[in-house]
């Protein structure tokens, strides 16, 4: 099973993107889908339970979707705080719960974040993208054998 998560606040216009995208993914047995407004530690046995994870997430930065695959993080002290980006959470998944799998984070283009329910014209455009191109990974994603 793929683990799929979409991180943002809908209620934040374009930060609502990632959302937007997963709910355009069609939905099989083999993924699973999450909606989280920011990864916590309490993410990390649902990741150990898939084959890979996928996070979905706006970026404003970002001129096109874009897929990373993502390896360990560079070894950095953070304060404790009860949320956790990407590789944190990656790691707290392999250290604690066995996880080995593939990680990908997904970069979707965003630009405006203020209180708003809806996508702009852009973002909704590069949603769809972004379920097109996660939608083509997994399909290249082979469950392993037992799963």
């Amino acid at each position: 099973m793929v683990l799929c998560i979409a991180i943002g606040n809908p209620l934040r216009g374009d930060d609502g993107v990632a959302r937007r995208a997963l709910q355009l993914l069609p939905s099989t047995e083999q993924v699973r889908k999450l909606e989280v407004i920011q990864l916590m530690p309490e993410n990390a046995p649902n990741i150990a339970a898939a084959h890979a994870v996928i996070f979905l997430d706006a970026d404003a930065s970002a001129t096109e979707v874009k897929l990373e695959t993502l390896g360990k993080a560079p070894r950095y002290s953070a304060p404790l705080t009860h949320s956790v980006n990407p590789f944190e959470l990656l790691e707290m998944a392999r250290q604690l719960y066995g996880f080995t799998g593939e990680a990908i984070f997904c970069h979707i283009p965003a630009s405006k974040f203020d209180p708003a329910e809806e996508l702009t014209r852009e973002a909704e455009e590069a949603a769809g993208s972004a379920a097109r191109l996660i939608g083509e990974r997994l399909s290249q994603m082979a469950a392993p054998s037992g799963s």
